[in-house]
């Protein structure tokens, strides 16, 4: 199970709780997809839960600040107490600088073992292809250039030499 704890109402301003939610919303899709492409289900369960709808979830697990992103396997949550909430460092997801959805199912998929592919849009394969094909215009035109200049500069000197 995944658990994503946020802080989405307008009064906490967190703009990385917003960014994280799209990026966990498309992970968990991507799951589904997956899942129903390759024909196995590993059962890993996306859930969100929000400060204003879980206040005592963020109690229980002493969360004080969010967003937080957590793995939680079928061990954990077994015992008696505040152990039973404790998150153990290396079932957390590290918030990196440049969070995106990949960040997320690399996560994801390190502590499930199942591969999550997140479907890449189609636009940034259009811009590669015409960045591709116009870096190859500008250099081909760019020798065509060097060659009339070079071309230019024979005959000069060529003719600098007649005289």
């Amino acid at each position: 199970m995944v658990v994503y704890l946020t802080a989405s109402a307008a009064r906490f301003k967190c703009k990385v709780c917003k960014q994280l939610e799209a990026d966990f919303a498309a992970v968990a899709a991507a799951y589904s997809e997956n899942v129903k492409s390759k024909g196995e289900d590993p059962n890993i369960f996306f859930i969100k839960l929000d400060y204003n709808d879980n206040p005592k979830v963020f109690q229980d697990y002493e969360v004080n600040t969010v967003p937080l992103m957590f793995h939680v396997s079928k061990k954990d949550g077994e015992g008696e107490g505040p152990a039973k909430y404790e998150i153990a460092i290396r079932d957390r997801f590290q918030i990196p600088n440049d969070v995106n959805a990949e960040n997320v199912a690399t996560f994801v998929s390190n502590m499930s073992g199942f591969e999550i592919e997140i479907p890449k849009s189609m636009i940034w394969s259009y811009i590669s292809m015409i960045l591709f094909f116009g870096a190859i215009v500008a250099l081909v035109s760019l020798i065509l250039i060097l060659r009339l200049i070079l071309k230019g500069l024979v005959l000069y000197l060529y003719c600098w030499h007649l005289l």
